[in-house]
C-alpha cells in the first residue's frame, strides 16, 4: 500500500463535506505496523480539525477506546454499550477501528452498518490480522453491502527490507556497531516484522556488548522477545496434535522446506499430513514462504516450538531431518552432522563430519561450520586427519569471508588441542595469523605468523605465504627494515623451492612493499603480476588479488589517484572470480579514501556510515568520517570517530598510514582549539612512531600540522630538524602527495620565521602540485596559505585577495564549512583593509542594512555554532573575541526567533 495515496485521499474527504465516503481496509500480521500507520492517519485527521473516534478490541473481544496520540488503551465498553452506542452518541467524520478480528458479533454488525450507510465527507479505517479472522477474507464477520458511492481501498503492511532494518539498527545500536552481517541475520530471523525487529534490537542494547560491533552470536544469545514467544505459544496451543507435529518438524529443520520433506520429518503421510499442514498454516504458525515451501513467517518463533519439544521427540525429529537432508544434492554435510549429533546418533555424526571434511563447499555457511567444529574437537574418536582437514577449511573460509572474533578463539583452541598433527597445526596457525591481521590485531597476528614460519619450514609454499604477510609494511610492530628482511627471506625461499604459487606470492608481496613505500620501480613490479583470465590456482588468485588491493591503497596514500582507480578495477576482477568477501570489503574501503582525497564528497559521509561497521572497511570509513566532520566544523562528531588518546589512535594502530593520518587530524583539531602544548606532545609521539617505521611517504598527512605545532610554540629548531628528516626520507621516492606536502611544511616554517615571500612561494608550489593530483581539499588549504602570506608581501595584496577568494569558492564547493568560514573571515579583513575601512561596527558607512535577515558575519557565526563549535572555538576560527561571537549569536537568535544554537541552522540566508 502507498501511505501517501491514503493520506491524500483522507485529506480530500475530510476537507470536503460532499466528497464520496471512503473505507480503508488495512490488514497485516501481528506486529507489522498497522497501529503505527493508523496513528499517523489519525494525527493527519486531527491536523485537519477532524478528531477521529478511535476504537480497539482486546483479546477477549471487549471494546477499548484508545487515545491515538498517547496510545494508552482505556476501557470503554462498560460506559458506552458497545460500538453501536458510541456511534449513536457521535457522528465522527473519521472512525478508526483497530484489531476488528477480535470484535464480537454485535460490534461487527455496528461497524458494518456504519460503512453500509456512510454519509458523504466521512472516512472509516479498519485494521485487522487476516490470519485471525473467524471467517477468512471477511473483516466484518459477514459480507458487507457496500454502497455504490463508497470508495473501498484495501492495503497490507509489508515486512521491513534489509535496508530499512539497517536504518533502524543504526538509530538503535549506532552505525559503527551494526555490520551488514548482523542486519542480514536480524532480517532473516525476524522475517522483517517491525515489532519483532524493534524488540530484538532493544534486547541487544539491554544486554550490552564489550565488542566493537554486535555479532550474529549476540542476536542468537538474546533469545525470543516476550511478545513473540507468547503469541507463538498461544497459536501452538490452539492446534491439534498432528498440526503440532508438523510445526515441531519445521522448528527442527529451521528453514523453508517442501511438503514431502516436512511431512517425512513429522512422520505424517497422505491426507492426514496435508490436513495437519493446512491447519498449521490456517493457525498462522506456518506460512507458504515460497511456492510449495513452508516455514515460519518469523523464524525466531521456531525457537519457541523447538524449546517446547520433549527431549526424546526432539531427538527423533533430528534423526528424520538428517535422513531428509542426505537425499539432497549436493548433501549439506555440515547440517547433516549437526542433526545427527543432536539426535544422539554418534556414529552417524562421525561419518557426516568426515564427509564434511572432504567437501569443498561444505563450509559455505560459516556459522553452521562454527557450530559443528566445537563438539568435533571435544570428541577423541574423530581421527586426527579429519580434525585437521576440518580445521583448515574453517580457517581458510574465515580468512576470505567475514567472520566474527569468535572464529579466532575457536582456531586458537584447535591449535592448542593435543590431538592435532604438527603439519596441520602450522597451516592453521598461518591462517589464524592472517585472520588476526585482517581483524586489526597486529601484535598477536605477527606472533602467530612468525611461529607458523618455524612450523612450516618443510612446506615452502606455505612458509613463503607467512613471510609475505610479515613483509607487509602497513603494520606498526616492526620497522621497514624488518619487513624488508622478511621479503628477502621469502624471495630466497620461493626461488629455492621452484614452486609457482610461492613465486606468485612473493611477486604480490613485492608489489605491496614497493607501492606503499614510494619505490619508483613499483609500477614495473606491477607489470609482473598475472593478468585476469590467466590460468591460476585458487591460491595464486588470492595472492594477486591481495597484492593489487594493497597496491591500490598504497597508491591513494602516495597520491597516484588514477593508478589507484585502475588497480581497484583490476583487483575487483580477481576477487569477483574467487568469492572472497573480505578482499572485496578492503577494496571498498580504499575507494572511500580515494573519493575523499579526490574531492568527491557528495554523499560520501552517508556511504561511510553505511559501511563503518564492516570488517575490512571500518578504518577507512572512520578516517573519512572524521576528516569530513573536522572540515565541516562538526568537531564533536570528529572526536566520536577518533575517541583515542591524542596522537595514539589505537584502533588504527595496525595501519601506519592510517595512524599518521588520524594523528595529523587530531593535531589540527588541537591547534584549532589553541591547545598548543598538547599538540606538541602529540606531534612528538606521532613523529617518533613514524620514525620507528621508516616509511616517510606516510608522513604527508601528519607533517604540516606537526611543523605548525612546533613553530606556534616557538620550537623552530625542532621543526627544522623534523623537516630535514622528512625531506631525507622522501629522497628517491615517487610520492606526489608527500612531495607537495614537503613544500607545505617549508611554507609553514618560513611563515613562522618571518619570511612571507618565501612562505608564499612554497604554499603556491604546494597548491599547484595538489591541483595536479587532483587533491582539491589540500590544494584549497595551501592556496589559503599563499593568499594569507601574500597579504604581507609588498605589492602582492591584490593577487592575494584573489587567491583567498578562489580558496573560499573551492572550500564552499567541497562543503568544508569550517575552513570556508575561516578563509572568508581573512578575506573580509583583507578586502576591508584594501578599501581602508574599519571592521568595527561603530563605522557602518556604506554598509547594507540586513533588517531581520542575518548579516554575512552573523551567518558565519550561526553556521559554526550549529556545527557544534563553542564560542571560544568560533572566536579562534574567525579572529574575533568570544564576546563579539556571543553578541553575534544573540543577534542571530533574536532575528530568527530560535531558542537554541542548533535552531540557527534553519535560519534564512541574507
Amino acid at each position: 500500500m502507498d501511505e501517501n495515496v491514503w493520506g491524500e485521499r483522507l485529506r480530500r474527504v475530510l476537507s470536503d463535506p460532499e466528497a464520496r465516503p471512503v473505507l480503508f481496509l488495512l490488514e497485516g500480521v501481528a506486529g507489522s505496523g498497522k497501529s503505527t500507520l493508523a496513528g499517523r492517519l489519525g494525527q493527519l485527521a486531527r491536523s485537519l480539525g477532524s478528531a477521529p473516534l478511535c476504537l480497539s478490541f482486546s483479546s477477549s473481544g471487549a471494546l477499548l477506546a484508545p487515545d491515538i496520540a498517547r496510545r494508552a488503551p482505556e476501557p470503554a465498553a462498560h460506559r458506552t454499550g458497545g460500538v453501536a452506542a458510541l456511534l449513536d452518541q457521535s457522528a465522527p467524520a473519521f472512525l478508526l477501528a483497530e484489531d476488528v478480528q477480535r470484535a464480537g458479533a454485535e460490534d461487527l454488525a455496528a461497524l458494518r452498518a456504519r460503512v453500509e450507510r456512510a454519509p458523504r465527507g466521512t472516512a472509516t479505517l479498519i485494521t485487522y490480522r487476516p490470519e485471525e479472522l473467524p471467517l477468512p477474507g471477511l473483516p466484518f464477520g459477514l459480507p458487507a453491502a457496500y454502497p455504490g458511492e463508497l470508495a473501498v481501498l484495501r492495503g497490507r503492511t509489508q515486512p521491513l527490507s534489509v535496508q530499512q532494518i539497517r536504518r533502524t539498527a543504526f538509530r538503535t545500536l549506532g552505525s559503527e556497531r551494526s555490520p551488514h552481517r548482523l542486519v542480514a541475520h536480524v532480517h532473516r530471523r525476524t522475517g522483517g516484522i517491525p515489532q519483532v525487529v524493534h524488540d530484538v534490537l532493544q534486547s541487544l542494547v539491554d544486554a550490552g556488548s564489550k565488542e566493537a560491533c554486535f555479532s550474529v552470536h549476540d542476536v542468537d544469545a538474546v533469545g525470543v522477545p516476550v511478545r513473540l514467544a507468547e503469541l507463538t505459544a498461544a497459536r501452538l496451543h490452539a492446534l491439534g496434535g498432528p498440526a503440532r507435529r508438523v510445526a515441531g518438524a519445521a522448528a527442527v529443520l529451521d528453514e523453508p522446506v517442501g511438503t514431502a520433506e516436512l511431512l517425512h520429518v513429522a512422520q505424517l503421510r497422505g491426507p492426514e499430513g496435508r490436513r495437519a499442514l493446512a491447519e498449521a498454516v490456517r493457525g498462522a504458525l506456518l506460512q507458504e514462504c515460497a511456492e510449495n515451501r513452508y516455514g515460519f513467517a518469523v523464524p525466531l518463533a521456531g525457537t519457541v516450538l523447538y524449546e517446547a519439544l520433549p527431549g526424546p521427540e526432539r531427538e527423533e525429529l533430528h534423526h528424520r531431518a538428517a535422513e531428509v537432508l542426505t537425499r539432497r544434492r549436493p548433501v549439506p554435510w555440515v547440517h547433516v552432522a549437526d542433526h545427527r549429533r543432536r539426535s544422539g546418533r554418534h556414529r552417524g555424526w562421525l561419518r557426516a563430519v568426515e564427509r564434511a571434511a572432504g567437501e569443498p563447499a561444505a563450509f559455505a555457511d560459516h556459522d553452521a561450520a562454527m557450530r559443528m567444529m566445537k563438539p568435533v574437537f571435544a570428541a577423541a574418536e574423530i581421527p586426527q586427519d579429519v580434525r585437521g582437514r576440518l580445521a583448515l577449511r574453517l580457517a581458510r573460509n574465515a580468512v576470505l569471508t567475514l567472520p566474527s572474533g569468535r572464529t579466532a578463539e575457536v582456531l586458537r583452541q584447535i591449535i592448542a588441542s593435543q590431538g592435532l598433527a604438527h603439519g596441520f597445526r602450522g597451516e592453521i596457525r598461518l591462517e589464524l595469523g592472517l585472520l588476526l591481521n585482517s581483524r586489526l590485531e597486529d601484535v598477536q597476528g605477527r606472533r602467530e605468523l612468525e611461529r607458523a614460519v618455524s612450523e612450516l619450514k618443510d612446506r615452502p609454499e606455505l612458509a613463503v605465504r607467512a613471510m609475505a604477510a610479515l613483509s607487509n609494511p602497513f603494520f606498526v610492530g616492526s620497522p621497514l627494515r624488518g619487513n624488508l628482511r622478511w621479503l628477502e627471506r621469502a624471495e630466497q625461499t620461493a626461488a629455492a623451492s621452484g614452486n609457482a604459487v610461492a613465486r606468485t606470492t612473493v611477486a604480490a608481496a613485492r608489489v605491496t612493499v614497493a607501492t606503499n613505500c614510494g619505490d619508483p620501480e613499483a609500477w614495473h613490479h606491477l607489470e609482473q603480476l598475472p593478468a585476469p583470465g590467466q590460468a591460476l590456482t585458487d591460491r595464486e588468485h588470492e595472492h594477486v588479488a591481495r597484492g593489487l588491493g594493497n597496491a591500490a591503497c598504497g597508491a591513494v596514500f602516495l597520491g597516484h589517484y588514477r593508478r589507484a582507480a585502475e588497480l581497484l578495477e583490476r583487483a575487483d576482477k580477481f576477487t569477483a572470480t574467487m568469492g572472497a568477501p573480505f578482499l572485496e570489503q578492503c577494496n571498498k574501503g580504499t575507494a572511500l579514501l580515494l573519493d575523499f582525497e579526490s574531492g568527491r564528497w557528495e554523499g560520501l559521509a552517508e556511504r561511510c556510515r553505511e559501511l563503518v561497521s564492516e570488517v575490512g572497511i571500518r578504518s577507512d570509513a572512520q578516517l573519512v568520517l572524521g576528516q569530513l566532520a573536522l572540515a565541516r566544523g562538526e568537531w564533536a562528531e570528529a572526536e566520536r570517530w577518533w575517541p583515542q588518546d591524542l596522537g595514539t589512535p589505537t584502533s588504527f594502530a595496525p595501519g601506519v598510514p592510517y595512524a599518521s593520518a588520524v594523528a595529523g587530524c587530531l593535531l589540527r583539531l588541537a591547534l584549532a582549539r589553541r591547545q598548543d602544548e598538547l599538540a606538541v606532545q602529540a606531534a612528538e609521539k606521532a613523529w617518533t612512531r613514524l620514525r620507528h617505521k621508516g616509511v616517510w611517504v606516510w608522513g604527508a598527512a601528519l607533517a604540516p600540522w606537526a611543523v605548525e605545532a612546533w613553530t606556534r610554540t616557538g620550537r623552530l629548531a625542532e621543526a627544522r630538524r623534523a623537516l630535514a628528516e622528512f625531506a631525507a626520507g622522501l629522497d628517491g621516492t615517487d610520492a606526489p602527495t608527500a612531495a607537495a606536502t614537503l613544500h607545505w611544511c617549508r611554507a609553514v616554517l618560513a611563515e613562522a620565521s618571518g619570511e612571507p615571500a618565501a612562505a608564499r612561494a612554497h604554499f603556491t608550489e604546494a597548491s599547484t602540485r595538489f591541483t595536479r593530483h587532483p587533491r582539491p581539499y589540500a590544494a584549497a588549504l595551501t592556496l589559503e596559505g599563499a593568499g594569507r602570506c601574500g597579504l604581507a608581501v609588498p605589492g602582492a595584496a591584490p593577487e592575494a585577495v584573489g587567491e583567498l577568494g578562489a580558496a573560499v569558492a573551492q572550500l564552499e564547493e567541497l562543503g568544508a564549512a569550517w575552513d570556508c568560514a575561516r578563509v572568508r573571515s581573512t578575506l573580509r579583513e583583507a578586502e576591508s583593509a584594501a578599501r581602508g575601512e574599519d571592521e568595527a561596527p561603530a563605522k557602518p558607512r556604506g554598509r547594507p542594512g540586513y533588517g531581520d535577515k542575518l548579516s554575512p558575519r552573523e551567518r558565519e557565526v550561526a553556521d559554526l555554532a550549529t556545527a557544534g563549535l563553542t564560542n571560544r572555538e568560533i572566536a579562534h576560527t574567525l579572529h574575533l573575541s568570544p564576546r563579539t561571537v556571543e553578541h553575534h549569536i544573540a543577534r542571530a537568535m533574536q532575528k530568527t526567533g530560535t531558542q537554541s544554537r542548533l535552531g540557527l541552522g534553519r535560519a534564512p540566508r541574507s
